[in-house]
């Protein structure tokens, strides 16, 4: 399968073909690449993005929505089934806000794809400033210097199970290439949160080790 930004590429086919007749909503899509990956697979597919203008997919319909005003987003959402966001975890500020509004919509489930932090026993982000005025990056009409968080598994885990939603772990992949540029950041992940469902995710087996030798547990 051909690489789109973000990662998109990460979701096994099983999961597409589940969204055959479902309404879809990506959440802050950027450029729309993810957008327009997951249309041959969608009943029906929007976008958000609090830069439209980044936004070059004519035939998808997009709206302005910056995902950090949570009464925004849980209005958005009420008229999908799944939603999705590629590359937009490790630039919030309001993790908890957002993933408490999407746990406690009437979504059948989401998906996140994210960086992950360092794994360690307790729950802890990483946490940076990036530059808002890229396009990319967190967005802010005032200010130019943002706080960004990058979660952990764990702590994404101990979230969503607190308003009784559970994570299936689609895809971990580690990229090596990070070790210099971002050490603290070398996991992708591909996470499907699945709502009203308390299963909880196994921590107790080798889920957090890591073969190429970067942080153990």
């Amino acid at each position: 399968m051909a690489l789109y930004s973000h990662g998109i590429e990460m979701i096994p086919s099983q999961e597409l073909f589940k969204l055959k007749n479902k309404r879809v909503l990506d959440i802050s899509a950027g450029t729309g690449t993810s957008s327009k990956f997951l249309k041959k697979y969608c009943g029906d597919i929007s976008a958000t993005e609090a830069r439209p203008d980044s936004f070059c997919q004519k035939d998808i319909p997009v709206s302005f929505l910056n995902v950090e005003d949570v009464a925004s987003l849980e209005e958005k959402i009420k008229n999908f089934d799944v939603a999705i966001s590629c590359g937009l975890f490790y630039h919030l500020q309001s993790h908890w806000n957002i993933l408490k509004s999407l746990c406690t919509s009437n979504l059948e489930y989401f998906f996140i794809e994210t960086l992950c932090g360092p794994e360690s026993p307790n729950p802890q982000m990483w946490w940076a400033l990036e530059n808002s005025e890229y396009f990319m990056n967190a967005y802010s009409n005032t200010e130019k210097k943002l706080m960004h968080g990058t979660p952990n598994l764990i702590w994404l885990n101990d979230t969503v199970n607190s308003f009784d939603a559970s994570i299936t772990c689609l895809v971990r992949r580690y990229e090596e290439w990070r070790t210099k540029s971002e050490p603290n950041c070398r996991w992708r992940m591909m996470l499907k949160v699945n709502l009203r469902c308390m299963k909880g995710l196994d921590i107790k087996n080798n889920l957090w080790k890591n073969q190429n030798g970067s942080w153990l547990i």
